[in-house]
């Protein structure tokens, strides 16, 4: 039986309206490492962007650049709304390989290495969800365990969609499945709405960047009182060789 196929699709923010492109391309290069060192290598990765960084990891065979003609943002809450065009445009290039699974990853996170095979060999119907994962603090170098992951992060859903469930195109006007989905806050509710719940991953499956200046949530001041009060009660530590083999974490320490 033929694999389906399998897409990571990672959005990047605007040359012009990064506030330091050389650090989104350190934290994209990091992202790629871990990415690409699945365990299962059958998988392509859609970066989908307007400027193509100068990384060695775009010579791997694996990566496919999309690049976005739209109007550059010029604010935060229009980067944003880019943001979702480029996920339209991720999931147009995976009706193109025949649909699939899709895992929509930010580009400063990183995944497990574990995700492909995992995603494979299980029975999930619809798609996985990530709700067990790690933040990593950028300036303390240390991984705390984050609870509730999927609410947290964008990095934290693998989806499973038809052709049919999916846009021709980032302008088609006729909302198909796919577009249901759009903040990750409420993915389980939506999946579970429109009655194609998501399994669980029984792992911790990703990590979160902080403190790399970069994040969207923490530059619109989207980090609550309670995701505060979460760290300050969780136990963090040093990442071991295996934490740093399983997502890839040499680039960052």
């Amino acid at each position: 039986m033929n694999k389906l196929p399998f897409l990571f699709a990672v959005p990047l923010v605007a040359k012009m309206v990064a506030r330091d492109w050389d650090r989104a391309c350190h934290l994209l290069a990091c992202t790629l490492d871990s990415i690409l060192n699945q365990t299962d290598s059958d998988f392509m990765v859609a970066l989908v962007c307007h400027d193509v960084p100068d990384i060695p990891q775009l010579k791997d065979p694996r990566i496919v650049v999309l690049q976005a003609h739209s109007k550059i943002p010029q604010s935060l809450g229009e980067q944003m709304i880019d943001k979702g065009y480029k996920k339209r445009l991720a999931f147009a290039y995976l009706r193109l390989l025949g649909g699939g699974w899709i895992m929509l990853v930010d580009a400063d996170d990183l995944v497990s290495k574990r995700l492909v095979e995992y995603a494979r060999k299980s029975n999930a119907k619809y798609g996985l969800l990530i709700d067990k994962g790690w933040e990593f603090d950028c300036q303390t170098k240390k991984l705390t365990f984050a609870r509730r992951f999927n609410r947290l992060c964008g990095s934290s859903a693998l989806f499973k969609f038809t052709v049919e469930e999916l846009p021709q195109s980032a302008a088609q006007e006729q909302e198909t499945i796919s577009d249901k989905f759009e903040s990750h806050r409420i993915w389980r509710e939506t999946a579970n709405g429109l009655n194609r719940p998501f399994n669980f991953i029984k792992f911790k499956a990703a990590v979160y960047t902080i403190n790399n200046q970069q994040n969207h949530s923490t530059l619109m001041g989207g980090v609550g009182w309670k995701r505060k009060f979460s760290r300050f009660l969780s136990f963090s530590h040093t990442p071991s060789k295996a934490d740093i083999n399983e997502f890839s974490l040499h680039g960052l320490l």
